[in-house]
């Protein structure tokens, strides 16, 4: 499905999956998405439509009650592991999340309470990686605030949030002053330091297991890693196009290759237990090439030296090799005969 840009995701997705379901005739269906779909105009949509969803939480944005109950790490069950010296725990809370939509027909809010599941876990890889971040982001404020460099707050970047602004009520002749001076938010530090480690999952089915959702979420990575070949190796975005036409059949060469990549990946997977990347499986192929060589006024192809890769590729697709040297007319019925 191809979508304008300006086009909202619940529309977009409800649309989808209602084709989906009557194509295939599937019955339940459950949404797995990061933090881009979660808004609860988006969860009323997908509820309204009869099916459900698996989401990532913006936890620091729900309520007090919820996040406390979330920190609290008494009631954490500690999943096995092979490195004791790691810790990956989780447990689930049943609530009432109240969500507000936005009536169409009147364009008035209205508030509704949906029924989820809440799976809060906890990594002390997580834990580690997410100071280390912070850090990172703090040090950088550090330097903006040392220089008293206000113009570098003006993009939108991540050590942003960790500096505010102090406001002089006098100058040194005591004379009202409407000057501000840049300082560390040491209180927004100690309060994103809360949730070092913690994730959250929120969904509408409440008869899932526990470890179900959290299996099923972190199958996400398929789909960023998808997108990410998309769009850099095969050139998806930007988009150079400005005709419907056109943009859908620049999406849709795109789609197709896309596909083909992923089965090439897959036949060699299966055939070879050789993990190939996109980008390794796509240089291979640009590499061979030929060089036109004349050689008594008449033209000769001459192959270049091919990488591996290719040479298991074409054997797993059961393609004949072109020859070291070949004539026009050979070269000319190999391409053909492929």
């Amino acid at each position: 499905e191809l979508f304008k840009g300006c086009t909202i995701d619940s529309k977009t997705l409800v649309s989808s999956i209602k084709k989906l379901k009557e194509r295939f005739n599937i019955d339940k269906v459950i949404i797995v998405a990061d933090k881009g779909l979660n808004s609860g105009q988006n969860f009323y949509e997908i509820k309204k439509s009869g099916l459900d969803y698996i989401v990532s939480s913006r936890l620091k944005n729900m309520p007090k009650s919820i996040v406390d109950t979330v920190l609290d790490r008494n009631e954490y069950i500690k999943l096995n592991s092979t490195d004791t010296k790691e810790e990956f725990s989780y447990k689930s809370v049943n609530y009432k999340h109240k969500i507000k939509v936005i009536d169409e027909s009147t364009n008035s809010p209205k508030y509704h309470d949906l029924e989820e599941k809440l799976v809060c876990t906890y990594s002390s890889v997580r834990a580690r990686k997410d100071l280390a971040d912070r850090t990172r982001l703090i040090e950088k404020a550090k330097l903006i605030i040392a220089q008293n460099n206000k113009s570098a707050l003006v993009a939108n970047k991540g050590h942003k949030k960790y500096v505010t602004t102090k406001q002089d009520d006098t100058d040194d002749n005591k004379t009202p002053n409407n000057a501000t001076e840049l300082e560390l938010d040491n209180a927004r530090i100690l309060k994103e330091a809360r949730f070092d480690g913690y994730y959250a999952i929120q969904t509408s089915r409440l008869d899932i297991c526990p470890k179900e959702v959290i299996e099923n979420y972190h199958l996400l990575y398929k789909i960023e890693d998808s997108f990410r070949v998309m769009k850099s190796n095969m050139g998806t975005r930007p988009v150079y196009h400005w005709t419907p036409k056109r943009i859908e059949g620049h999406f849709m060469m795109c789609f197709i290759a896309f596909v083909l990549e992923r089965e090439m990946e897959n036949i060699m997977k299966e055939q070879t237990d050789e993990k190939s990347t996109p980008g390794r499986i796509q240089k291979a192929l640009l590499d061979m090439q030929v060089t036109q060589l004349e050689i008594n006024n008449t033209d000769y192809y001459l192959r270049s030296k091919h990488d591996a890769l290719a040479g298991r590729i074409f054997a797993k697709l059961k393609i004949k090799l072109p020859n070291n040297l070949s004539s026009k007319k050979d070269i000319y019925e190999y391409v053909s005969n492929i």
